[in-house]
């Protein structure tokens, strides 16, 4: 993979049972006009998981972080790292 400029957003999330059906119930309410697609691989964890985005700038990163329909809730958490703070390898 091609280390490319710019900032990237790392989103944890780790799923509590008990919150699992009222947060469903909420994310089918929300009206979110989407502009990107999200294309994901690996192994499906339906109890926990991180997605990484890149992000053009600040501003587009903090987008990431308050659009999610999750964000309020205490199994989320998110941190904004540089091109600088973190390793892409070759694959």
């Amino acid at each position: 993979m091609k280390k490319k400029s710019g900032l990237f957003v790392k989103i944890n999330y780790k799923m509590d049972l008990g919150l699992r059906k009222e947060l469903n119930n909420e994310s089918k309410a929300v009206n979110l006009k989407y502009s990107k697609y999200l294309v994901c691989a690996g192994v499906y964890n339906k109890n926990g998981g991180t997605m990484i985005f890149r992000a053009k700038d600040i501003n587009e990163a903090e987008d990431i972080v308050k659009n999610n329909p999750f964000s309020n809730t205490p199994m989320y958490s998110y941190e904004i790292l540089s091109k600088d703070n973190i390793s892409l390898s070759m694959m």
